[in-house]
């Protein structure tokens, strides 16, 4: 039994007010008689009553006492809940969207034929009266029509007529989102566990974890691919390695590759291999070396792109070639310009050169005396004397400035003589400053900076900003107000670390990678103010960074945007389908597992009228005892 108003037992209180009246109730009354006759008669019969009365009173207390609970219970509502599993036919359907749908047979996809019987079971699911959803299993799984009764079948109807008729098909060119398709599936389950989960996929999983999976290949299905392809750089000699597979059917297959712009020499190299491939063996790597690359005696150490194909009439052709870029790197020319050149500043550019020499190709010039430029360069680094004006086309470091260059936004003062340990303090958190402690590095001079208009002010000595950057359209600029050498900056981690960061703040890499995966995220960075993206699913303009950019669709992405000193900078990256998805004969080890939750619906059956007539009972039962008060 369970109460459904449990405050209602409050009404038990009462209890304790009767217990107080019975207590406070006297025992005995003042009688005045007129006889010792009748006294001694009363005694008499008296004696005789006192255990009949007794026991009467007793009842007369349990009686009221349970009048008492039931009035309580009455008010809690006494009710027995009982279960009732639910029982519905019910149906979740799972269409597979990974790109292995895609596979073609006779004009017609695995997709196109998973959407065709997805129609007939719904059709016939709905002949029988019962409900039915549709989840897509595409890069996030989601809900095509949901828990749709018979009368609005035709509501599926629509949508699955939507995935196949449109411009193209629905069908995505990543991998299934399975685990989120099945996490969909088991919000219906949690309503009715007896509902049945079908998922129409070409993939063969050994464990099907509880879910009726309808196969939708065709026989003779069978699919080559260029699954991954890589330049690579070997005493500065580029050799190109591909991993090729051929799934469903035992081939000899040419493998073909395509050097573009060889040394920038405006040449182009076509070679090919050929290869075996039979089940045991249906996954190879074929490597184009330096004997196979070469211009007769030249070999490859710079191209525009590499495109390696296959020729084959197979299932699926979204996955035949790959393009290879990176081959040449976008150049960033640096200008040292010192009065007074130092072997430390000279030496933490070189090391800069090596270290971004996989993204830039970095060249370093050193000046100095009368002879100091301020155009033609990507990055400056000016020490003791500046320019009259800064270079308005790259990006200016000034180390110890002697003046305020125009239009620099800068007021220099003079110097001032500190104590020679005199350690810096933080300023503003920025990525310049990224893992540099300022109390590891001294000054004993530096220069007063009056006024410095749009700068942030990232390290101080004693309120007065010694290291300052700026970065807007009007000027890209870094101030250290010290003179290396009266600093022990060069000789700790910190002096290589900040050079580090300011080539990644001012000169970002526009992405990370030359190749990407269908489904991956890609940041994407600019050097100037707007980044143009043009690829098979996209041609838009970005002006705020860092920007995510999720590819969905293979092929060759281009990118388009203008720095400082040059304009129409050009780069590209590659997204091509999967290993896994282009491996149509494929098994997987398992479906993600159903976690059935038994769900019932509960009945309540009200005790109300059990309890009435109980109290009904009582109450006539006091009122017979009170009304036998000279029982005898």
């Amino acid at each position: 039994m369970s109460l459904l108003v449990p405050l209602g037992l409050l009404g038990l209180s009462g209890i304790i007010a009767l217990i107080l009246i019975y207590i406070i109730k006297p025992n005995y009354q003042n009688k005045f008689i007129s006889s010792t006759y009748i006294w001694k008669l009363s005694l008499k019969y008296k004696k005789k009553s006192v255990p009949i009365n007794r026991i009467r009173n007793i009842l007369i207390f349990l009686c009221q006492l349970l009048i008492l609970i039931s009035c309580a219970l009455l008010l809690a509502q006494p009710a027995i809940l009982s279960e009732k599993v639910v029982y519905d036919t019910e149906k979740v359907v799972i269409i597979d969207a990974s790109a292995s749908m895609l596979i073609e047979k006779d004009g017609e996809t695995r997709f196109e034929r998973a959407v065709d019987l997805v129609k007939e079971y719904s059709e016939e699911t709905a002949e029988q009266g019962g409900i039915i959803s549709v989840i897509l299993a595409d890069g996030k799984a989601h809900y095509l029509a949901q828990r749709v009764v018979a009368e609005n079948v035709f509501e599926i109807y629509e949508c699955l007529d939507e995935l196949v008729t449109g411009k193209e098909l629905a069908c995505s060119y990543g991998s299934a989102d399975m685990e989120g398709a099945v996490d969909l599936a088991e919000d219906i389950l949690v309503e009715n566990p007896e509902t049945e989960i079908i998922l129409y996929t070409a993939t063969n999983y050994i464990d099907k974890g509880g879910i009726n999976v309808v196969d939708v290949s065709a026989a003779d299905e069978w699919n080559v691919a260029v699954s991954d392809c890589r330049a690579v750089l070997e005493d500065n000699y580029y050799t190109i390695e591909a991993d090729v597979g051929c799934y469903g059917r035992s081939l000899q297959v040419t493998v073909y590759c395509d050097v573009v712009d060889v040394n920038g020499s405006g040449r182009d190299i076509s070679v090919s291999k050929s290869a075996f491939f039979d089940p045991t063996q249906s996954q190879q790597t074929i490597v184009f070396d330096t004997n196979d690359l070469s211009l007769g005696s030249e070999l490859v150490y710079s191209f525009e792109y590499v495109r390696v194909y296959l020729n084959e009439s197979d299932s699926l052709s979204d996955d035949n070639t790959f393009y290879v870029y990176g081959g040449t790197k976008p150049s960033i020319k640096v200008l040292y310009y010192s009065s007074k050149p130092n072997i430390f500043v000279r030496n933490v550019l070189l090391n800069m050169r090596s270290l971004f020499s996989d993204k830039w190709d970095v060249t370093v010039t050193e000046k100095s005396g009368d002879n100091l430029e301020t155009e033609g360069y990507d990055f400056y680094v000016f020490e003791h004397k500046m320019p009259s004006k800064l270079p308005a086309d790259g990006i200016s470091v000034l180390f110890d400035p002697d003046i305020s260059p125009e239009g620099s936004g800068l007021n220099i003062g003079q110097y001032i003589d500190i104590n020679r340990d005199s350690t810096l303090a933080p300023g503003t958190v920025h990525p310049v400053t990224r893992l540099i402690n300022p109390a590891n590095i001294t000054v004993s001079q530096y220069r007063k900076i009056v006024s410095a208009d749009g700068y942030e002010e990232l390290m101080y000595y004693r309120g007065d900003p010694v290291l300052l950057v700026r970065n807007d359209e009007n000027l890209k600029a870094a101030v250290l107000s010290f003179n290396i050498h009266y600093s022990n900056l060069a000789v700790v981690m910190e002096f290589p670390m900040l050079f580090y960061n300011m080539f990644n703040y001012f000169l970002p890499s526009t992405f990370s990678d030359y190749a990407y995966t269908v489904g991956d995220t890609v940041t994407l960075n600019a050097r100037g103010d707007v980044l143009n993206v043009n690829g098979p699913d996209i041609n838009t303009d970005f002006t705020v960074f860092p920007q995510q950019l999720t590819v969905t669709r293979p092929g060759v992405y281009t990118l388009l945007q203008n720095s400082l000193r040059e304009n129409n900078i050009k780069e590209c990256f590659f997204v091509g389908i999967s290993e896994f998805e282009s491996n149509i004969t494929k098994e997987v080890d398992s479906l993600p597992a159903l976690h059935i939750i038994n769900q019932s619906e509960q009945t309540i059956e009200d005790l109300l009228l059990y309890f009435a007539a109980a109290l009904v009972a009582l109450l006539f039962l006091e009122w017979f005892l009170q009304s036998r008060e000279y029982l005898r």
